[in-house]
């Protein structure tokens, strides 16, 4: 979102605070942040080597785990 043009926003930016919280993902840039308590970014950039994230619900606790290096078979 920093890298925006000028008078671009973020989709979520433009939500009103709510009493239900929004998950999203598949936006690895924003590495899992989005400066709002009521809506989380789950993708935390796994794939890119950086970690995977899941939320669990019954607690309202977010948990991460670093990704692993791949290793080639041969």
């Amino acid at each position: 979102p920093d890298a925006a043009p000028t008078g671009w926003l973020p989709w979520f930016a433009l939500r009103q605070p709510a009493t239900e919280t929004l998950l999203f993902g598949h936006w690895a840039a924003l590495e899992g942040q989005t400066g709002r308590a009521d809506i989380l970014a789950l993708d935390t950039g796994c794939v890119w080597g950086r970690s995977l994230t899941a939320l669990e619900l019954e607690a309202g606790r977010l948990h991460s785990v670093p990704a692993r290096q791949s290793r080639a078979r041969g």
